[in-house]
């Protein structure tokens, strides 16, 4: 029997674990909170989270990646459930390895319409200072008109079923 290679993260083949946990955060108008970030060599809208810490439970890191980078606090907003997982793995150019993700995407309504968030002053992690850009709420016909790149990729199929059914009862394995 071969053993299995080392997740040292210097191919895509031995890409190291990371879980990590996201917030699909809709306002009162169902708009989505999306952050702008250089990531993989390309600018995308992600969604807000990152990677767990050592032990945490998904939906705790999610409330917290949250709070770090956009200063909301989750107590004050309406948690549905898991809605989607997806595996995919990256290349994590600031730290010039590969990422084998599992994350979970988390949910949750802001009680109101989209809040104002600063664009920068939070409690980040200098990797975080440098990654993250503008935050902005989109509508789902902002995102039709203007077909930003997004991650997930696939979030234009599967944020309208979101939208309109709330979370669903088994979360949805969805693509990169």
């Amino acid at each position: 029997m071969t053993p299995s290679p080392v997740p040292d993260g210097r191919t895509r083949e031995t890409a190291r674990p990371r879980p990590a946990a996201r917030v699909v955060l809709l306002d009162e108008d169902d708009r989505i909170l999306l952050v702008r970030s250089s990531w993989d060599g390309r600018t995308l809208w992600f969604t807000p989270g990152g990677g767990l810490e050592p032990g945490e439970a998904p939906e705790a890191g999610a409330r917290r990646e949250l709070r770090e980078e956009t200063g909301l606090d989750a107590a004050t907003l309406r948690w549905e459930g898991l809605a989607w997982v997806r595996d995919w793995t990256w290349h994590y150019e600031s730290q010039h390895r590969w990422v084998a993700s599992q994350e979970y995407f988390f949910l949750a309504r802001y009680p109101g319409r989209s809040p104002a968030l600063p664009n920068g002053d939070h409690d980040h992690t200098a990797e975080e200072i440098l990654a993250l850009g503008e935050f902005r709420w989109w509508s789902l016909d902002e995102i039709v008109a203007e077909r930003p790149d997004t991650s997930p990729a696939c979030l234009l199929d599967v944020l309208p079923a979101l939208i309109e059914g709330g979370c669903p009862a088994e979360p949805i394995a969805i693509g990169r």
